[in-house]
Order: structure tokens, then C-alpha cells, then sequence
């Protein structure tokens, strides 16, 4: 096995430039990142701070408004990331920057993690280098290492269990700290799952790899293994436990069915991947460094092929290497798991769902390359090998940091909501300024795109959500009904224009788009309104 000869200060260098990278993240993004589950995310860790526990005050899914209580426990999602946003909190930070400081402290963490499991993947030292470069230029990683989600979390949780579980098969069963560093990478599994109800995926895996090696090993040693590892069950159990004590289901509620098209899925997971590892989100901004990836991966297969016809133990290193095969095998379980549940239910399938895996998809990249590329006693394969890894990662550099300076994927989506209620009302008065005026800080409204509304006007809010997400038909009488039953007296109905494209939900519902428009039933009045947003009150409330 190649010794990495990284040095503690290396690693530390590589730390300071991922502080320099987050700084530079925040800057092209213009501050954090604003996604419509992190307005969920920051609005629980407020309630938990305000004593009413792990629920939202900003009702969106069907499994919170099913509850038929405001504030209402969450379970659409677990509460881990807000859990620990509320704790950093505590120390005296805003809870938006609390919430930003823990994807950024986990990116930190994340990288002497990554260089310590490269290292006993045995993976050498330039290899994990080209690794950290793109991993620390990856358009995605520029995205959610500053965002109020829950991926950077999940990650390192992720790659710290696995990088232990690696520890323990290259030491051997003999080795003092390996009950320990089991018990340890277990509990880190379960407690993925209150982060992310993918860390499921990881769960499955972990217990059945444990499990299979329990039954074939037979022996003492396998079965304490297992159930050190098992540690991970009661700990999401407990996060089970709590969606079933509060919505009935260990899906937390989650009960929508979708049957999307299992071509269309999969074909959509070849994408996530390749812009994922690749290309970033608009690879068709240079059209020749597409044909410089191209080219590269072309002549890698064409080098691979060729190791494989000559020297066949080369793959069976591989397949036979316990930490290869658990990396392996964790990638390929948590993708098969990650498409099913695509096909199935109501997730935005993407690449955003595999993100989380992206430090073990570099290692194994690492690792098969390391592995098949020829030796020194082939020096024209080699050679031809190195210029196709060079293609493509000098390719994959320029496309990601092309995209990220030009093109950030996501845009501040706070900063868009705070413009609408910045623009003024026909009396020249800014929407916000009136809105403060009218509407007391408890009262309840309702609102279209009311995640983000509700979080800037901090108002306890009636979500009005797309099908996609949910089995509620908004007709004129449901949103009555809700309305009166949750004692909203206030509706926002929020129209789009040219800069933000219209709602899904105005498409699928002829009533509210007629509130959109300003045709209003006479149980709702009209109170003010700006180019984008109408303010309509309760008739007699």
C-alpha cells in the first residue's frame, strides 16, 4: 500500500484554504444561500429556542398541516440540523449566521477527514491533492458549504462514519481501538439519519454489510463487530419513533405517492453524477472543454481496458480489498436506494440528492485510478493514462469555476423575497412598511410561495404548496376553510413577473390565480398591493 506522506502542516494548509475558499463562496453568492427548505430549517431552530420544541410556525407539507396545530411538529423533516443551529445559537450567533456557520464548520472538518480515509485507501499524496482541488472547486460545494441545508452536515457525518469503518478492516480484528471506532462510526450512522432521512440509505447498507459478514464469518469477533455497528439502530429508531408518536408513520408523514418513469429517473441520476463529479450545473458554457473531458475519459477507458486484458489481478485488487469494496458498495446502495426513492415518491430528484456522497465518490475515483492505471515498467500507457486524467480534471477545474464566477446556482432567494416587500405600494410607501403597520406580529396569514414570505414577514403562515408536493386541491372553499380554522385573517397572493417566474400552484389553481390577478370573492377585501404582491383581508375579520 502507497504511504501518503501528507504532513500535519499540509493538512493544515488545506484547512486554511478551505476557510479562504468559504469566504470566497460567500462573496460570489452574495452571503449565504438561501434555498425554500432553509427558511423551514432556521424557522424550527427559532420555535426550539422559543420552547415549543422541533416544529414550524410556516405550515407547508401535508404531514404538518395534518397535525391541524400551529406551531406544528415537524417530521417532513428531522430535526437534527436545526437542533444544532439552535445550539450554536446559544453562543451568542443570529441564527441565520448560526445556521450558515455549521454547513461552513462542517466543510472545515470535512478535510482532514477526507485526507485521513485517502490515506488509508492508500491512495498517494498527489492523488489526494488532485482530489481536494476538485472538490474544493466544485460548483456544488461553493454552493452548500455556505447554505442554510442540511447536505454539508450529512457529509461530513457521512465520510467521518465511513472513514472509520475503513480504519477498522485495514487495521484487522486484532487491533485495541476497533470496538471502540465501531461503536463510534454506528453512532455517527444513526445520528446521520436525524439530519437527512437518507442516512437511511446509509444504514441499510452498513447493518447488511455487518450483517453478511457476521453470518459468513461465524465467529465471535463478527458478531460484537455487528452489534457495535447496531448502535446506529435505536438512535434512528428514536428519530422513527418521533414521527410515529406525531404522524402516525415512521415516513414522518411523507404519504404522497409519485410514479415517475423509471427511464426518465435513471437517466436523470447519469446527469446528476456527471455534472456532479464534472461538468457543474451549465456544462455547455464551453463546448471545448466538453470535448477535453470527453477526450480524457476516452483514453482513461481505453488505458483501463487495456491493464485489465493484460494484467487481471489489477481489478480483482480491487474487488478483493475489504475497504474498496465497502467504499464501492456504499456509492452503488445509496445511488440504487437514491433512484428508487426518485421514482416513487415526491423528492426533487437531482443532483442535489447525491451531493452528500461526493467526498466517496472522488475517493473511489481515486482509488480505481490509482489502482489500473499502468506502472512505471509501462511508461507509454502511463504516460498516455496521465494525459487523459489531466484532460479531464484541468477541463473539470475550468467548467466549475466558470460556472461559479458567472453563473452561481442558486441565487440569494432571501434578498429576491425582501425586494418584493421593498417595492412601494401605489402610495409610495414600501409593502413591508405597510405590512408592519397592518398586520400584528402573531396574526396568521396565508400566502402563495408562503415558506419564504412568512419567514421574512415573520408571521405564522398558511404555505400554499404545488401538487407536486402535496394532496391539498386549493380551491376557494379549502382555502376558506383553512383559513378560518387556523384564524388567518390576512392572504398574500404573489403574482410573479419577469424576474421570478410564476407558481406552479397559480397554474394548478384557477381560484388562486384569480387572487393573483385581483379577482377576489366577496369574503376577501383587498387591502394594498405593489407590482407583485396583492394584500387581501377577511371580510368582518
Amino acid at each position: 500500500m502507497t504511504r501518503n506522506t501528507m504532513t500535519t502542516k499540509e493538512v493544515l494548509v488545506w484547512m486554511l484554504l478551505s476557510v479562504a475558499a468559504l469566504s470566497g463562496y460567500l462573496v460570489l453568492n452574495h452571503g449565504p444561500v438561501w434555498y425554500n427548505d432553509g427558511f423551514q430549517y432556521v424557522n424550527v431552530a427559532r420555535n426550539i429556542l422559543a420552547g415549543h420544541g422541533a416544529a414550524t410556525s410556516i405550515l407547508h407539507f401535508d404531514a404538518e398541516y395534518n397535525k391541524m396545530q400551529l406551531p406544528a411538529p415537524m417530521t417532513t423533516f428531522p430535526p437534527g440540523y436545526p437542533l444544532v443551529t439552535a445550539a450554536f445559537s446559544l453562543m451568542g450567533v443570529e441564527l441565520e449566521y448560526a445556521a450558515v456557520l455549521v454547513s461552513g464548520l462542517s466543510l472545515l472538518f470535512l478535510i482532514p477527514v477526507f485526507i485521513a480515509c485517502a490515506r488509508d485507501l492508500g491512495i498517494p499524496p498527489n492523488g489526494v491533492r488532485l482530489m481536494l482541488c476538485l472538490f474544493l472547486t466544485n460548483q456544488y460545494v461553493s454552493q452548500f458549504s455556505v447554505s442554510i441545508l442540511t447536505e454539508q452536515l450529512f457529509m461530513v457525518l457521512a465520510l467521518t462514519a465511513m472513514w472509520l469503518f475503513i480504519r477498522t478492516e485495514i487495521k484487522g480484528p486484532e487491533w485495541h481501538y476497533r470496538g471502540s471506532l465501531l461503536l463510534t462510526a454506528g453512532l455517527l450512522v444513526g445520528l446521520s439519519c436525524w439530519v437527512r432521512y437518507s442516512g437511511l440509505f446509509v444504514l441499510v447498507f452498513v447493518i447488511g454489510f455487518y450483517g453478511l459478514s457476521m453470518i459468513v464469518n461465524r465467529s465471535k469477533r463478527a458478531v460484537q463487530s455487528f452489534l457495535r455497528v447496531a448502535v446506529c439502530l435505536p438512535v434512528a429508531g428514536l428519530c422513527l419513533a418521533r414521527n410515529i408518536a406525531l404522524a402516525g408513520t415512521w415516513k414522518g408523514g411523507n404519504e404522497k405517492v409519485a410514479i415517475n418513469s423509471v427511464t426518465a429517473t435513471v437517466w436523470k441520476f447519469v446527469i446528476s453524477l456527471s455534472r456532479l463529479l464534472f461538468f457543474g450545473e451549465d456544462p455547455y458554457r464551453s463546448r471545448i472543454n466538453l470535448v477535453f473531458i470527453g477526450t480524457g475519459i476516452i483514453i482513461v477507458l481505453i488505458v483501463v481496458i487495456y491493464t485489465l486484458a493484460t494484467d487481471k489481478y489489477r481489478w480483482k485488487s480491487i474487488l478483493h480489498d475489504s475497504p474498496g469494496a465497502m467504499l464501492f458498495g456504499l456509492v452503488a446502495s445509496y445511488a440504487v436506494m437514491m433512484v428508487y426513492a426518485g421514482i416513487t415518491t415526491m423528492i426533487s430528484f437531482g443532483t442535489r440528492m447525491f451531493y452528500p456522497l461526493l467526498p466517496e465518490l472522488l475517493l473511489l475515483l481515486a482509488l480505481v485510478i490509482t489502482r489500473l492505471v499502468p506502472d512505471s515498467s509501462s511508461l507509454k500507457w502511463r504516460s498516455l493514462s496521465l494525459v487523459g486524467i489531466a484532460a479531464i480534471c484541468a477541463s473539470s477545474l475550468w467548467l466549475n469555476a466558470n460556472s461559479l464566477i458567472v453563473k452561481p446556482l442558486y441565487a440569494n432567494y432571501k434578498q429576491l423575497i425582501t425586494e418584493r416587500f421593498d417595492e412601494p405600494t401605489r402610495e409610495g410607501v414600501p409593502l413591508a412598511t405597510v405590512l408592519d403597520r397592518i398586520i400584528p406580529r402573531n396574526s396568521v396569514i396565508a400566502a402563495i410561495d408562503g415558506q419564504a414570505m412568512g419567514y421574512v414577514l415573520n408571521r405564522p403562515t398558511l404555505s400554499l404548496v404545488e401538487k407536486h408536493f402535496s394532496t391539498i386541491d386549493w380551491t376557494e372553499v379549502r382555502v376558506y376553510e383553512t383559513m378560518r380554522f387556523y384564524g388567518a385573517q390576512y392572504f398574500l397572493a404573489f403574482k410573479g413577473d419577469a424576474k421570478d417566474k410564476q407558481p406552479s400552484v397559480l397554474r394548478e389553481s384557477p381560484f388562486l390565480a384569480g387572487l393573483a390577478e385581483g379577482r377576489a370573492p366577496a369574503w376577501l377585501k383587498l387591502l394594498t398591493s405593489n407590482s407583485r404582491i396583492l394584500v387581501y383581508r377577511l371580510s368582518g375579520g
